[in-house]
């Protein structure tokens, strides 16, 4: 996505993309992209992620957004961007890469894509540390969080494949969709009940737009953590 978007800008020429980097026969790094800014004539390296990360207890706390699997955190990808991929440049054997190829990185720009899911039961948590004011949302629930809250609402569900989490959907009468205990449903037969991101439409033709964007969760989905909320474990 962000290739296609540097290829048309008339200010960003890419100079190299997945460049990577050896020392001893071995993978030290990667340079996401390499980019020309032409408008201020600067060689930038951009380190890009895109991620999806679910909010418990205390929201303001970067530490506190888990990834759907339980796998990666907020706080852990955000120092790594900070603290090591966008200093690849300082490494010797990157520096003797980048004079090979007649290069001098000016600046690192790092770059944080996806979606954040506040807990459906609290909705005016705050958000994270340095998030975008604009940043794209979502809710997580667990099935009688989710029921609770939509089985009255004449609202059509369907889910979602992970290359579908970022971008907002639009309805098509040609998809199948469900009611909120369908969808409930779906979830439950699925093997282990891995989180399911589940899409909400009107049932209005007149209108397209999606109306909810939800992560599924299971009813024990991170209890082990024993995150803090308002006092007591979530």
């Amino acid at each position: 996505m962000l290739a296609f978007w540097f290829e048309h800008s008339p200010r960003y020429q890419i100079i190299a993309q997945n460049l990577q980097v050896y020392e001893a026969n071995r993978t030290i790094g990667e340079f996401d992209f390499i980019i020309k800014d032409l408008e201020r004539n600067k060689v930038q390296h951009w380190e890009v992620a895109c991620k999806f990360y679910l909010g418990l207890g205390s929201t303001d706390k970067r530490e506190n957004w888990l990834g759907p699997m339980l796998k990666d955190r907020l706080n852990i990808k955000f120092d790594n961007m900070q603290q090591r991929q966008s200093l690849l440049s300082e490494q010797p054997a990157a520096q003797q890469l980048l004079q090979r190829r007649g290069l001098h990185i000016d600046e690192s720009i790092c770059l944080m894509k996806g979606r954040l899911f506040y807990p459906l039961t609290r909705a005016l948590s705050p958000s994270p540390e340095k998030a975008g004011n604009n940043h794209q949302r979502g809710w997580w629930a667990r099935p009688d969080e989710f029921l609770a809250h939509y089985d009255t609402q004449p609202l059509r569900w369907r889910p979602l494949t992970k290359n579908q989490w970022l971008a907002p959907q639009q309805h098509d009468c040609s998809n199948i969709s469900h009611n909120a205990r369908e969808i409930l449903q779906q979830f439950h037969d699925k093997p282990q009940q891995h989180p399911l991101c589940v899409v909400g439409f009107t049932q209005d033709e007149s209108s397209s737009e999606e109306l909810a964007r939800v992560f599924l969760v299971a009813k024990d989905w991170a209890k082990t953590l024993n995150i803090v909320d308002n006092g007591s474990p979530n």
